[in-house]
């Protein structure tokens, strides 16, 4: 089984949360995938090491191809500690992933918990590894919640429903205070 992540690597992301989680998992034929660069790779190469998981942890770098590669995942995990608005996060809908993620803004203003996916207490190792356990536990659950994850993408996100907005914006049609 494979699970991803795609972020800088940095604290703000949450990565040394998801690798204690990962640690958690009964399962040890868990494979993750982290994409992206940043100063926290070295520290987070050695807390795998240190787990006993650096041979199922898998930091691969910058990529231009993880749009190809989201499908492949069993689950993608979005482990922010804070978010903005997680360009990664919508990715990962839009390629239909079964998603795990932390409840803070960001995260939670695109992923409704138990319908688009998992959402977790951001900083807890439990929830998350928890979360993760039932995603892969439970296949069809996770396919159901990837495939409504994509459905919000396409309908709420694509480039045309944006420019649309954008067109209300301009042509005074939209955030008018109502009488």
């Amino acid at each position: 089984m494979i699970i991803g992540s795609v972020g800088r690597l940095t604290y703000q992301k949450g990565l040394d949360v998801l690798l204690d989680a990962l640690a958690q998992l009964p399962l040890i034929n868990v494979h993750l995938i982290v994409a992206g660069t940043g100063e926290e790779r070295e520290r987070l190469h050695e807390q795998a090491r240190r787990l006993g998981i650096d041979r199922r942890v898998h930091l691969v770098g910058y990529r231009r191809d993880v749009p190809q590669w989201l499908g492949a995942l069993d689950v993608y995990v979005q482990p922010s500690r804070f978010e903005g608005a997680p360009n990664a996060l919508l990715e990962a809908m839009a390629a239909g992933c079964p998603i795990v993620a932390t409840e803070v803004d960001g995260n939670s203003e695109l992923i409704a918990d138990g319908i688009h996916g998992w959402l977790v207490q951001a900083d807890h190792v439990g929830s998350l590894a928890g979360a993760l356990g039932e995603a892969l536990a439970n296949r069809p659950e996770a396919r159901q919640r990837g495939a409504a994850a994509y459905e919000r993408a396409r309908i709420e996100f694509s480039v045309e429903r944006m420019v649309e907005r954008w067109e209300q914006v301009l042509m005074g049609n939209c955030c008018a205070p109502t009488p």
